[in-house]
């Protein structure tokens, strides 16, 4: 059986932000169903729809920019998926971006580098970062060592950008 493979790139926003990691897969396959596209799916006992998502966002935060892997049992445009997927979507969740992968390509989780974090903060009374990041309870001191690619702060409008590896 040939298989074809899309990546899409959705967003959350809304009360969508509420919703956990397992609740998101669970809306999208079921946006997938009604819309009539038809998934492979697994081989074995329980057989679940082939689509893998990258690392969720946590849950309160909203995201423009969430991936999915979906495997299709016949070959569809990146557009008309985009568009039919998008009919029985909310504007608060729907797939903004998608591709039809041609050949074996790196999984999401492979794929995916670095997370961008914005984050609003009172930055007026510090002048170390490390110092607001910690008091602000954004990342304690041994994350903030492992874990940051770049920070950009903008000390007019209180906003730093994190650069986070994924």
């Amino acid at each position: 059986m040939q298989k074809h493979q899309i990546r899409f790139k959705f967003i959350k926003k809304s009360k969508f932000k509420y919703l956990s990691h397992l609740d998101i897969t669970r809306f999208i396959m079921r946006a997938i169903k009604r819309s009539g596209i038809e998934v492979i799916y697994s081989q074995g006992f329980n057989p679940k729809p082939r689509i893998s998502f990258s690392n969720p966002a946590p849950l309160g935060l909203e995201s423009i920019a969430e991936y999915a892997d979906v495997f299709l049992k016949d070959y569809m445009g990146a557009e008309d998926f985009k568009k039919n997927l998008n009919k029985q979507l909310r504007p608060e969740a729907r797939v903004i971006d998608s591709v039809n992968v041609g050949k074996k390509i790196p999984s999401l989780m492979k794929d995916i580098a670095v997370i961008l974090y914005t984050i609003k903060i009172n930055a007026e009374n510090s002048q170390n970062l490390n110092d607001i990041m910690i008091r602000e309870n954004i990342l304690d001191e041994e994350t903030l060592k492992n874990s940051i690619y770049k920070i950009d702060e903008n000390r007019d409008d209180n906003f730093l950008l994190l650069k986070l590896y994924g």
